[in-house]
């Protein structure tokens, strides 16, 4: 950008020449675009690299690469003193580092740089939940709700924030609003999960977590979750054979990125519970194997509890337990 600022200036003093020597009011004009130009080209110039710098910053922080991503930060910021997403990046990585002190001052000048805007407030809102200031941490969020009606993050926070505070009428009032306003599947299906956990675990209606899980199931098939725990809502019914047909799905489910290094463990998991209900053979060996999966090919925690279930599995005399329940978070 500092280059072709250098160039529109130069062409502008070219051009400017050749008026001069002409009369020429054409390229007079030509002149005045080339200089304005090229003054645009120089002030943008350092935003351009600090927004840059900042995008980096998060890649960096995405990879666990703190102390890249905070120098990255810190010159964007020696750049220009007043772009709020670099310090809200930087509130984050200090976060991340156990500097409260830090963290909380950075997200309150990114508030202050940009009052309204959502992710200044969520900066700050997830430094009020940290010290359990969770309603203020909720109106925050508001704020930057009203500027952006369909902000699935500040949704779920907020949503999130009620359960800690075991409102859950608002808790699910909240998801509602996301569902009304917000389009993107992902977030769509995260709300009507957590819906339906709050139904399930927090309010005891089995019947309306039933209605939760199977609105979400269809926004993305492909995901072992929502089988999961729709499949633990039959079961809680007694119905066993919708149980053991969702345990069979989940099982089918390719494996999600943040399944990586367990996913032959929820695997046999997902079999292991099936067999509790069917007791068919056909469902022990998928079960054996997918454990014998896991014990070579997942990371070691889930390795090591493979093993141990193999052991275990040698003698059916001694295997005459059901497969410890698999908690899905959200």
């Amino acid at each position: 950008m500092d280059q072709l600022g250098t160039l529109c200036l130069l062409s502008a003093a070219a051009v400017c020449l050749g008026g001069m020597l002409s009369g020429s009011l054409f390229l007079w004009i030509i002149a005045a675009s080339l200089a304005i130009g090229g003054m645009a080209a120089h002030l943008l110039s350092p935003h351009v690299e600090a927004r840059r710098l900042v995008r980096q910053a998060r890649l960096l922080a995405a990879l666990g690469r703190l102390r890249e991503a905070l120098g990255c930060v810190n010159r964007a910021i020696a750049l220009v003193p007043d772009v709020m997403s670099a310090f809200v990046v930087r509130s984050a990585l200090y976060a991340g580092m156990g500097q409260l002190d830090m963290a909380v001052d950075d997200a309150e000048h990114a508030v202050r740089l940009a009052p309204r805007h959502p992710e200044a407030r969520l900066a700050r809102a997830r430094m009020y939940s940290r010290y359990g200031l969770h309603e203020d941490a909720i109106q925050d969020l508001q704020i930057g709700l009203r500027e952006r009606p369909d902000w699935a993050d500040g949704y779920l926070e907020v949503a999130y924030l009620y359960v800690r505070l075991q409102d859950y009428q608002n808790t699910l009032n909240t998801l509602h609003s996301l569902e009304k306003h917000v389009r993107a599947t992902p977030s769509r299906y995260e709300a009507l999960l957590l819906a339906g956990w709050v139904y399930e675990e927090k309010l005891q209606d089995l019947e309306q977590a039933l209605g939760a899980y199977s609105r979400a199931i269809p926004l993305r098939p492909e995901r072992r979750v929502g089988y999961a725990r729709r499949a633990a809502v039959y079961t809680a019914r007694g119905d066993r054979l919708q149980a053991a047909e969702d345990w069979l799905k989940a099982a089918h489910c390719i494996p999600a990125e943040e399944e990586r290094g367990k996913a032959h463990w929820l695997r046999a998991a997902c079999y292991g519970k099936r067999f509790a209900l069917t007791r068919e053979q056909g469902d022990l060996q998928h079960w054996l194997r997918a454990l014998e999966l896991s014990a070579c090919e997942d990371s070691d925690q889930y390795a090591r509890l493979a093993r141990t279930m193999l052991r275990l599995m040698v003698n059916p005399q001694e295997f005459t337990f059901p497969p410890r329940v698999m908690h899905y978070p959200n």
